[in-house]
C-alpha cells in the first residue's frame, strides 16, 4: 500500500511539471517567435526478484512504478507571419536560425528577426547581439534592402542615388534541431543531440528563405494548450485522489490495531 503512495506521489511531480510547461507556453502566447514545449513521460518500472524456484518469466516480470518526466522539448514548428512595415523586421519561411555573438563572445541561434542597428551601425538582434556575418550600416543609408536569399544592399549617399552591397545573412540549420538547449531570450545552444550548426544561403540545402517587414508569431494555440491544461489538471486531480484514497485506508487500517 505504501508503493501506492509513491507511486501516486509520481504522477504528482509529473503533471506539475507539464501544468508549469503549459503556463510558460500561454504566458508567451505573443512573444515573437517563441517556440512551444512539450515534457515527455516515461512510465517507471522494475524488475521483480523472486526465488530461485519460481518460473523465469514471472522472475522477469516487469511491476509498474509510477511516472518520470525524462526532459523538455521545444517545438519548432513555424508560427504564423505577420507584416509590421519595418524593413529591419526578417521572418524565417521554412527551417533554419540567425547566429549572433553573445556578450559572453560565444554564438547562440534564434529565430526572433527583429533586428536593431547598434552605436557602431551593426545589425543586432532585438537584445543586442550582433549577427556573426558582421553587417554594417552606413550611416547615410537612406534605406535597406534584404532580399529572399539574405543577401543586404543599402541606398547610399547624400541623395540616396548609390547602391551598395552591405552583405549576405546565412542561416544555420542542424541535424536535429529538436535537441537544441534553451538558453532564453528566444536563444538556442547546440548540443550532442542537436548536432553542430550547418551554415546555408537562405532558400538553399533545405534553409528557409528570409521575409523582409515580417515577424514571426509564437507558435503557441491557445485552443491546444487550454485543452492540454484541462487533462494535466484531471490527472493532477487523480493522483491526489488516489493519494487520499490510501491516506484513508491506512487510517482504517491502523484503527483496527488499536
Amino acid at each position: 500500500m505504501y508503493d501506492s503512495l509513491y507511486i501516486a506521489a509520481t504522477g504528482l511531480n509529473a503533471e506539475k511539471e507539464q501544468l508549469d510547461t503549459i503556463s510558460h507556453n500561454l504566458t508567451n502566447l505573443q512573444t515573437t517567435a517563441f517556440k512551444k514545449s512539450r515534457i515527455n513521460f516515461t512510465d517507471i518500472v522494475h524488475n521483480t526478484h523472486n526465488q530461485d524456484t519460481v518460473t523465469t518469466a514471472i522472475k522477469h516480470a516487469v511491476t509498474g512504478q509510477g511516472v518520470a518526466v525524462t526532459g523538455k522539448q521545444a517545438q519548432f514548428t513555424v508560427g504564423d507571419l505577420k507584416q509590421t512595415q519595418n524593413p529591419l523586421d526578417l521572418a524565417i519561411r521554412g527551417h533554419g536560425f540567425f547566429e549572433v555573438k553573445t556578450a559572453e563572445g560565444d554564438y547562440a541561434y534564434t529565430r526572433n528577426g527583429s533586428l536593431k542597428i547598434d552605436r557602431e551601425g551593426y545589425l543586432t538582434s532585438s537584445e543586442g547581439d550582433r549577427l556573426s556575418q558582421q553587417i554594417q550600416i552606413p550611416i547615410d543609408t537612406k534605406q535597406v534592402v534584404i532580399n529572399l536569399d539574405g543577401s543586404v544592399s543599402g541606398q547610399v549617399g547624400h541623395d540616396g542615388s548609390q547602391w551598395v552591397n552591405l552583405g549576405q545573412i546565412e542561416l544555420a540549420t542542424f541535424t536535429n534541431q529538436a535537441g537544441l538547449e534553451a538558453v532564453g531570450q528566444q536563444r538556442y545552444r547546440p548540443s550532442d543531440a542537436s548536432g553542430p550548426a550547418i551554415y546555408s544561403v537562405p532558400g538553399e540545402n533545405g534553409a528557409g528563405e528570409l521575409q523582409q517587414g515580417f515577424l514571426e508569431a509564437s507558435n503557441v494555440s491557445f485552443v491546444e494548450e487550454m485543452v492540454a491544461l484541462v487533462v494535466a489538471q484531471q490527472a493532477y486531480r487523480s493522483s491526489a485522489q488516489v493519494i487520499r484514497a490510501i491516506d484513508e485506508m491506512l487510517r482504517i487500517n491502523n484503527s483496527f490495531r488499536g
